[in-house]
């Protein structure tokens, strides 16, 4: 040892010494990447990869997110985009669907789209969407084409979310029924939350907002029955196809 002390400190090495040289500190250095490698992926395979990365450059665990808070007392709690079927008020009790033989109303009802006849409206109400019903129909219609007013009201709610995209709820005159105009490319220039509208007023735009496809610009409307409570995002839902042939409300 001391021989190859003194050799390194007078640089008096020959070709053979030299190669031996390199090829330990090759070797040394090979094992050392092997060693580090092994012990990497046993890291991955006890903890898997998020945790290995973060054990093995010495940064602390991930923190779950902390909880929401909760809204203040008084103000409504909007649904989550979780909450709703194709962005649709999500219904907490339904009840058994009305139509035209169970009697109508009063209010007239229009087909919500400009330029849509009653007779070109298809039933997509009862449709699987996923693990739920559509309970709503979709009216195909070209990308800006006008969304009307389905009767007179109010607009209770101007909502965007996760699957329905820009979306509108309005209330009919009676407060009975909430409509839900969904997938929008936009709203009406000057449209806000509690306007009240007529039958026939440019609400917005056919568009393809949300979870709908791209190339299949649509108008998604919904009809529900209003509980007690008047909250914009729940109630009974009801087909509104049956309604629409007829031209008017349920009793």
């Amino acid at each position: 040892m001391k021989q190859w002390v003194m050799k390194i400190r007078a640089r008096d090495w020959t070709v053979d010494e030299r190669v031996v040289l390199a090829a330990w500190v090759v070797f040394c250095l090979g094992l050392a990447w092997i060693l580090a490698l092994g012990y990497g992926r046993w890291q991955v395979m006890r903890t898997g990869p998020a945790e290995a990365v973060a054990s093995s450059s010495g940064a602390a665990a991930v923190q779950p997110r902390p909880p929401v808070a909760a809204p203040a007392p008084g103000r409504p709690l909007s649904p989550p985009p979780e909450d709703e079927a194709d962005g649709s008020p999500s219904e907490r009790s339904e009840t058994p669907e009305a139509g035209p033989a169970a009697g109508g109303g009063d209010e007239e009802l229009l087909v919500p789209v400009q330029g849509i006849e009653r007779e070109e409206l298809i039933d997509s109400f009862k449709d699987p969407r996923g693990k739920r019903r559509h309970n709503a129909i979709d009216i195909l219609a070209p990308r800006g084409t006008p969304v009307l007013a389905a009767t007179d009201g109010k607009v209770v709610k101007l909502f965007e979310s996760k699957l329905g995209g820009i979306s509108i709820y309005q209330f009919d005159a009676s407060e009975t029924f909430v409509f839900f105009y969904a997938h929008l490319d936009g709203y009406a220039a000057g449209l806000e939350e509690g306007a009240e509208v007529e039958a026939g007023q440019v609400l917005g735009f056919v568009g393809t907002t949300g979870n709908a496809p791209e190339t299949v610009p649509h108008l998604h409307f919904a009809l529900s029955r209003l509980g007690e409570d008047k909250r914009w995002w729940t109630g009974a839902p009801l087909n509104p196809f049956p309604w629409l042939i007829e031209g008017h409300l349920p009793s």
